[in-house]
C-alpha cells in the first residue's frame, strides 16, 4: 500500500504545490498496468509541472521496461500524455542483480480552465520479481 499527500514547502513558497510518495516505494502491477502514484490539486491557471522518479528492479532478472506519465485524467486513463513532453520511458537490459533507473519529466506546461488535479502515473513491465517505484510531483504557477 502507498500513500500520497500535498506537502507544503518549508518555508512556504507562494504558488508552489508538491505531492510526494512520502518516501514509500510502490510495487507496480505487472503486464503494463498503470498505477497512479501521486497527484496534486491545482486552482485554475498555467502550471509548470515536474515529476521525478526512481524505478528499482529489486533483483528482478531480465529486462525492465517502465513509463512515467503526467495526466489530468484519474485512474488508468493516459489518453492525454505525449511522449517527450508528459511521458518518458526507459528500459534496462537483461540484468541479474538489483538495478535502479531514474527518470524526470521536467517543465511540462498544463493550463487548467477550472480547478483540477494532475496525476503522476507509472507503468512497468518485467518478467519476474518485485520492481518498485518512488518519486515526487511538483507544480509552480506560471505568471504572465
Amino acid at each position: 500500500m502507498f500513500q500520497y499527500a500535498t506537502v507544503p514547502p518549508d518555508p512556504p513558497i507562494p504558488n508552489f504545490f508538491e505531492a510526494a510518495g512520502i518516501g514509500n516505494f510502490i510495487q507496480p502491477v505487472a503486464n503494463f498496468d498503470i498505477t497512479e502514484y501521486a497527484n496534486v490539486a491545482l486552482p485554475p491557471g498555467r502550471w509548470d509541472l515536474t515529476a521525478i522518479g526512481q524505478m528499482s528492479s529489486s533483483g528482478s532478472p531480465g529486462p525492465l521496461i517502465w513509463i512515467l506519465h503526467l495526466s489530468i485524467h484519474p485512474d488508468q486513463d493516459i489518453s492525454d500524455t505525449v511522449p517527450g513532453h508528459t511521458q518518458v520511458s526507459g528500459q534496462t537490459l537483461n540484468n541479474t542483480d538489483a538495478l535502479d533507473a531514474g527518470a524526470c519529466i521536467a517543465n511540462a506546461l498544463f493550463t487548467l480552465a477550472a480547478p483540477g488535479n494532475v496525476y503522476l502515473k507509472v507503468q512497468c513491465d518485467y518478467p519476474s520479481g518485485s520492481p518498485a517505484f518512488a518519486g515526487r510531483l511538483s507544480a509552480r504557477r506560471v505568471m504572465s
